[in-house]
């Protein structure tokens, strides 16, 4: 997964969208996070998109590269979300981009992307690499000697409790178990400021989120065994005040790979990059 071609990568998300052109798994100079604007009208998200892209494009620019969250059609380049870019269920965006750029757009699910990225980070090792992506969802991936492998993307949707997994491990599901506990609604940068500081609300919210986190990546990922599971995203930022109680609970359930948090700054765009580059021309 190397290569040449100059791509323009959006990785978008649910709170931002962060764009950049990357070539041969590198990515070409600062790249540009800003609000993913997912509760505005479908015109409007479109043409966000747009602009992002007309800011980085250049002639060189072989193709537009898009990792979106599921549930969505990678192929036609339609979404199916509900719960956020709702005004874009059932719109074409393979379409509108290909009109208003010029460019053939290439859809990636963000999670493979991530991991993808996070497999070139670990030095491209052979044998099976579990991912999981940690912020305003929760996304998921396996990888065998670097290949993405269908069937392993849902573990977002996965039943959990008394809904899925993600409404639990996701900022939502920290935050709301965190207000419970102290009354308290802050987000998960401070959660774990707080936490860091011995709040015992804080601790006790990311010991739980930790808990259940690992259980589901030991039941979701019991069948394939990865070697290991490396996970990013915004939540990651806790890294210190969960790690433990979730390699605990992880082993507990039967988990066997080692779970490494990323280092790498922006996954997404490299992984999202070495898929479409990975396409025949």
């Amino acid at each position: 997964m190397t290569g040449g071609r100059t791509f323009v990568v959006l990785d978008v998300g649910g709170t931002t969208v962060t764009v950049a052109r990357v070539s041969a798994c590198r990515i070409d100079g600062d790249p540009t996070t800003v609000s993913s604007r997912q509760s505005e009208p479908a015109a409007s998200i479109v043409g966000h998109f747009v602009s992002l892209i007309a800011d980085v494009v250049t002639n060189e620019t072989s193709s537009v590269v898009v990792a979106m969250p599921d549930p969505f059609d990678f192929e036609a380049g339609v979404s199916h979300m509900e719960h956020k870019f709702a005004a874009l269920r059932g719109v074409d965006l393979g379409a509108e981009l290909r009109a208003r750029t010029g460019l053939e757009p290439f859809f990636v699910h963000d999670a493979a992307a991530a991991a993808v990225g996070m497999w070139v980070e670990q030095g491209r090792p052979v044998g099976n690499v579990g991912a999981v992506t940690l912020g305003t969802g929760v996304g998921s991936a396996l990888l065998i000697d670097g290949v993405p492998q269908p069937g392993h993307d849902d573990l977002w949707a996965t039943p959990y409790l008394d809904g899925t997994f993600e409404d639990v491990v996701s900022t939502r599901g920290l935050r709301a178990d965190h207000a419970a506990r102290s009354t308290d609604d802050v987000n998960v940068a401070e959660i774990a400021v707080r936490a860091s500081h011995g709040d015992e609300s804080a601790v006790a919210a990311l010991h739980w989120y930790g808990h259940h986190l690992g259980l589901g990546m030991a039941r979701y990922f019991h069948v394939a065994a990865p070697d290991v599971i490396a996970l990013s995203g915004g939540i990651t930022g806790a890294w210190p005040q969960f790690v433990e109680p979730m390699t605990a609970s992880y082993v507990d359930h039967g988990g066997t790979g080692r779970l490494v948090r990323s280092t790498a700054e922006y996954p997404a765009l490299i992984g999202a990059a070495a898929l479409a580059e990975a396409r025949p021309v």
